[in-house]
């Protein structure tokens, strides 16, 4: 069966700002009958990939892969699961039993490449897709980083996941002054748990034509 990792799972939220999360409840004694049918034929719950922060709790029971196949903090983690009306549900090691994550991983990148989410300007150098449950794992759809580049006419991108629901982009080359900005906003979201929305990363990503070419991390005072 699934595990449902409540102490590990964001709660969703309306519409709006980026949603928030309630005070996590005690692990169930067992899974809801819908998590149940999550791998079977016909579920009615479509996988995603969910980027978890290299530090999450959960990692030991769940299946998962490096980003970009990196295990080195703070490098996040690629799991797998979906959503439920109010928690992210995670697939287990125990359900590779049942399913190769090879598999399970195909759906997921399949489900992330139609996720609806659209580029929006910030400014000249910087835009965003932010706002929606599955916006950081845009990241992992290369057609979506290409049309980033294209959107800002970079010959390269930075491309910043620092929680859950946010992904910023911007162009490599722009003015030192708008790079600055850019990172001190960014790193004011990664550090920022207004919202309560999960951290995955202060890692800078960068890609080329939707080729990841390198990464730089974000500290205080950068």
């Amino acid at each position: 069966m699934l595990f449902i990792f409540l102490a590990a799972c964001q709660n969703k939220a309306p519409d709006g700002p980026p949603p928030g999360r309630k005070p996590a409840a005690k692990p169930a004694t067992a899974p809801p009958s819908d998590v149940l049918q999550a791998l079977t034929p016909g579920a009615q719950h479509p996988i995603y990939p969910i980027l978890k922060a290299s530090d999450w709790p959960a990692k030991d029971l769940s299946a998962y892969e490096p980003f970009a196949g990196n295990d080195k903090p703070p490098m996040p983690l690629i799991a797998y699961g979906y959503e439920s009306d109010a928690h992210y549900i995670f697939v287990g090691k125990a359900d590779l039993t049942k399913r190769p994550l090879a598999d399970i991983k195909q759906e997921a990148l399949a489900n992330i490449e139609k996720y609806p989410a659209d580029w929006q300007t910030i400014n000249a150098h910087v835009i965003t897709a932010s706002g929606k449950d599955f916006s950081a794992e845009k990241i992992l759809s290369k057609a979506f980083l290409i049309e980033a580049q294209r959107r800002l006419n970079a010959k390269k991108i930075l491309v910043g996941v620092p929680r859950r629901t946010v992904i910023y982009a911007a162009d490599e080359g722009a003015p030192k002054d708008a790079l600055e900005m850019f990172y001190r906003v960014f790193r004011h979201t990664f550090e920022d748990d207004s919202y309560g929305n999960a951290p995955i990363t202060n890692l800078l990503f960068e890609y080329r034509d939707g080729e990841l070419v390198g990464a730089r991390m974000v500290e205080a005072g950068n």
